[in-house]
């Protein structure tokens, strides 16, 4: 189900159905006044950025690791929840960098999912980013780990292998992340490639009034 279908049925129909936030950037859940519990929060941490491309060889660097995922079911409010979405890790400057981390999502201090780990600069034999890990307060969830990016290769696809996966490019500078996905390694050889920025993370808040 891709995310238009999901939150269409989230919503029901005839005023009825779950009240749905989507954070793709930081904010402010507003507790309305009737409201003690959350009914869902999933939270998506961002991507790690994919490694440069060394100069010195053909292979490219390797792909950035996807966020965490993870999603906790009925959480007690009291009060206004502070919103953190993780922004995606810049990839790594051609010939010389290892992408950057991707940072985590998190609702409040009941669900953190962490962002992946950056791709490296060092050739096909490298192994892709670091997968996010996810951490919460309490019981009752549903969480997995975010995906381990495969290295990049000059012989990669440009785009992405998996959901949430990120390649190495098959020329010039690796692809960007999707949502929490990790960035694709940059491209090896003369000049060298930058990788491609790991996608930014989502906070999705359900409840009913």
């Amino acid at each position: 189900m891709n995310l238009s279908d999901f939150l269409a049925a989230a919503g029901g129909g005839g005023g009825g159905g779950y009240k749905v936030a989507v954070f793709y950037k930081s904010g402010t859940w507003t507790k309305p006044a009737a409201v003690g519990t959350v009914a869902q929060v999933i939270c998506i941490g961002a991507g790690g950025g994919g490694g440069g491309g060394k100069t010195t060889t053909t292979a490219g660097g390797s792909g950035g690791a996807a966020g965490a995922y993870g999603a906790r079911h009925n959480i007690t409010v009291s009060g206004n929840i502070t919103v953190t979405v993780g922004v995606g890790g810049a990839g790594g400057i051609g010939a010389t960098g290892d992408g950057a981390a991707g940072g985590a999502s998190s609702f409040g201090t009941d669900i953190t999912a962490n962002g992946g780990g950056g791709g490296l600069n060092s050739g096909a034999a490298a192994s892709g980013g670091t997968a996010g890990t996810y951490t919460q307060a309490g019981a009752d969830s549903s969480s997995s780990l975010g995906y381990i990016s495969a290295p990049g290769a000059p012989t990669a696809d440009g785009v992405f292998a998996q959901p949430n996966l990120g390649a190495g490019a098959a020329s010039g500078t690796g692809a960007t992340g999707p949502i929490g996905g990790g960035g694709g390694g940059g491209y090896g050889g003369v000049g060298g490639h930058a990788g491609g920025r790991g996608g930014h993370g989502m906070v999705i808040v359900m409840w009913e009034e």
